[in-house]
């Protein structure tokens, strides 16, 4: 259960990576098409958005991997804790 709640973690991670290079990449090119060289800024308001972003993914998954190795690590004789700590 631990183990594919942090796939869709590390797959969230690799999707926002994507989302950010598609936005980036469109900004840079509209930026050419109207010959506006410092319309290229806009670009870094969704690379530290989604840099941000990332960084809360990356910290939760983290969080999850620590549970899965204190679940591992566990008697099997006794319940699983499947706390998450914030």
């Amino acid at each position: 259960m631990l183990q594919s709640v942090i796939a869709r973690i590390a797959g969230y991670g690799a999707t926002i990576k994507n989302w950010c290079i598609t936005l980036v990449t469109a900004v840079c090119g509209f930026s050419i098409t109207i010959h506006k060289p410092f319309v290229v800024l806009l670009a870094l308001l969704p690379i530290v958005a989604f840099a941000i972003l990332d960084a809360q993914y990356l910290r939760v998954e983290r969080q999850f991997r620590e549970t899965f190795d204190a679940v591992r690590r566990e008697s099997w004789d006794l319940l699983p804790n499947f706390a998450v700590k914030s």
